[in-house]
Formats: C-alpha cells, sequence, structure tokens
C-alpha cells in the first residue's frame, strides 16, 4: 500500500516520540534502579561489611555520579521544557534520602532511637543536579550551534 508524504512523515513523528519516551521511562527506570540497589545491598550487607565505607562510597561516589549523568542527559536531550529544571530537587531529595534510608537506619537499630534525615545533603544534591541540567543543556545549545553553521 503507498503512503503519502504527510501520512509518512506523521508515522515518523510518532515513532521519534515513542523513542523518546521509552529513553524517558529508561533513565528513571536506571536512576531509581540504581537508588533502589544501594539501599538493598545496603540491608542486605551492612552486618558483613564496613557500614561507614559502604555508606561513604554510596554517598559520595555512586549516587552523585548517577544524579549528575541523570541530570545531564535530561539537559542536553531537553527533557521535560522548562520543568527540567525540577529534577533538580527531586534527586535532591532522593540524594538526602538515600543517607538516611541506609547510615542512619542501621545507627536507628543500634541506638533504638528515631534520627530525623540529615538535609543539610539537600543543596549538595542541589547542586550536582543543577551542574549536570546546566552542562547537558550547555552541551545541547553548543551542538545545535554547530549544526547552524
Amino acid at each position: 500500500m503507498k503512503q503519502t508524504y504527510k501520512e509518512y512523515l506523521e508515522e515518523s513523528t510518532n515513532v521519534v516520540k515513542s523513542n523518546e519516551q521509552k529513553s524517558k521511562m529508561i533513565l528513571i527506570s536506571t536512576v531509581l534502579g540504581i537508588w533502589a540497589l544501594s539501599l538493598i545491598a545496603f540491608v542486605l550487607v551492612h552486618k558483613n561489611v564496613d557500614e561507614y565505607g559502604y555508606s561513604l562510597a554510596v554517598t559520595w561516589a555512586v549516587l552523585p555520579v548517577t544524579f549528575f549523568i541523570a541530570s545531564f542527559i535530561t539537559g542536553k536531550r531537553d527533557w521535560f521544557g522548562r520543568m527540567k529544571w525540577l529534577a533538580a530537587p527531586v534527586f535532591s531529595l532522593m540524594y538526602t534520602m538515600s543517607g538516611y534510608a541506609t547510615m542512619v537506619t542501621a545507627e536507628n537499630m543500634v541506638i533504638k532511637s528515631v534520627m530525623w534525615p540529615d538535609f543539610a545533603k539537600f543543596p549538595i544534591g542541589l547542586i550536582i543536579s543543577l551542574a549536570g541540567i546546566a552542562a547537558g543543556v550547555f552541551v545541547n545549545k553548543r551542538q545545535a550551534k554547530t549544526k547552524e553553521e
């Protein structure tokens, strides 16, 4: 069956939009997966490993890199338009709560008390994520400018 150019263009646009939606879902799933796995792994192995070492590695290496890369991709691909900047507080909250769900929870179990999350980490997570988004936006604009020339 022959397609008109308009039908072909519409079908191609739908495929691109579908692929973009899949990419977004993969990114979101990956970030949530890494975050959840880091928490689950702590719960499963905290008796057998250095809890502080694990918590430091996750808090200061794994999660910041994950959130920076996810923020960078979000900015570079201009996902969610102006709303992309809202990813920063979401990632910051996840970053803040990761320390609470690992080390603080372990301490709560030991001392049989309740300590609240350390919200001093929130600005750190915010800076990491905002830097990632800004770097992504910069690269996106730079590539667009290069294409124009």
